[in-house]
């Protein structure tokens, strides 16, 4: 674990992401295609592994359009899930049984899987998400840009500029315990499987 550590400290920038997340209620899809002036929208199926029984805040990320996997530590600011940064490195799909192989010297040999199909619709200041079959059921996420950091700074200014953005739609957004209290109810009858399963089942 201590390598692991020192792999994770040493590689990709970190990326601070401030987001918000709510339910998709019915008919509420139509509301996001109904939007004007984006500048693209991204189709495609995502798979994301957590690492929930480590003390690290681990997971894989697979994006099936993309030739690589992404190996991702999370990390809360002030225990928001809002409000994190991500450090991780990526790896080539050719090379994922090798990595899963070094993995499983570390100890690390199983995760909880959830797969989702996904939507991104990009403007210059959000990213709006869909993400339809995961294991927490249907549900939206907007995360501010990189360009909306740079000119609200305060990351209270931020939240609240995502929050005004949901409410306009006509959307709900869920609290920090909310969602907290969503997820725990939602994966408390999962079962970790073997990490095995993302090269046999998911990359083939």
């Amino acid at each position: 674990m201590i390598l692991l550590k020192k792999l994770l400290k040493n590689s990709m920038n970190k990326y601070p992401e401030i987001e918000l997340r709510g339910p998709l209620r019915h008919g509420e899809e139509a509301v996001f295609y109904n939007l004007k002036n984006y500048l693209k929208i991204v189709k495609d199926k995502q798979l994301v592994v957590f690492m929930k029984e480590l003390p690290l805040s681990l997971r894989i990320k697979s994006n099936q359009s993309l030739p690589y996997i992404e190996f991702i530590q999370k990390k809360k600011f002030k225990n928001l899930r809002s409000i994190h940064n991500e450090i991780g490195f990526r790896i080539q799909k050719k090379d994922v049984k090798d990595f899963l192989s070094i993995l499983a010297q570390l100890g690390i040999n199983k995760g909880f899987y959830s797969p989702v199909d996904r939507t991104d619709i990009f403007f210059s200041d959000i990213t709006w998400s869909i993400k339809k079959g995961s294991i927490i059921g249907d549900y939206w996420e907007v995360e501010a840009t990189d360009e909306l950091a740079s000119k609200l700074k305060k990351k209270t200014s931020i939240i609240k500029y995502l929050m005004r953005s949901a409410s306009g739609l006509g959307l709900k957004f869920w609290s920090e315990t909310e969602f907290k209290t969503h997820m725990d109810f939602s994966w408390k009858k999962v079962k970790p499987k073997p990490l095995s399963l993302l090269w046999k089942k998911y990359l083939n």
